[in-house]
């Protein structure tokens, strides 16, 4: 049933943090385009993408590389992007637009929801932090996991409110 889904996908969620926590887990260090790194995480999205009739777009640099460990980078960036999915009304838009320079790779992943309320921001990577719009099954893991994973590899995650009111993750690997 969904309820034994749900019950494992926690305990997996948990695992992950626990491994993360204790670095038991060696990082592998190999190339990846960012593009194919969005096309992964979105193929995994599509049903829920599908049903609510969200757009996601993403664009960026024709080569756009990282080097990250393929496994745990497409998990933190799911974890995004299926957040952002989750506070996006039916028919709306999420975006991810992607750069490069000598010193780091930006992405950053807008959602078409209502933002995040200011007193919250300081604690949305927080593990079990369920914020006022957050689904109703949601353990409050997924940013967590995704900012270990980011910081792991060198990198930076931090959140915002876009001019227009949007969610906006922003993440630098250096």
């Amino acid at each position: 049933s969904s309820q034994i889904g749900r019950l494992k996908g926690l305990v997996a969620g948990l695992l992950s943090l626990a491994k993360l926590d204790s670095h038991g887990i060696i990082m592998k260090n190999e190339r990846l385009e960012l593009s194919e790194v969005l096309e992964e995480a979105e193929e995994s999205l599509r049903e829920m993408l599908e049903e609510r009739k969200i757009i996601f777009t993403a664009e960026g640099e024709s080569t756009c590389s990282l080097y990250t460990d393929r496994q745990w980078t497409e998990e933190a960036i799911l974890n995004i992007l299926k957040n952002c999915a989750e506070h996006t009304p039916e028919g709306g838009r999420i975006t991810a637009c992607y750069c490069q320079n000598p010193i780091y790779t930006e992405l950053r992943i807008e959602d078409g929801g209502n933002g995040f309320v200011p007193e919250e921001l300081p604690h949305i990577f927080e593990r079990f932090y369920c914020g006022a719009g957050a689904a109703k099954d949601n353990a409050g893991i997924g940013l967590a996991i995704a900012k270990a994973v980011i910081e792991q590899q060198n990198g930076y995650i931090h959140a915002e409110n876009t001019p227009d009111g949007h969610a906006c993750f922003v993440i630098k690997w250096y």
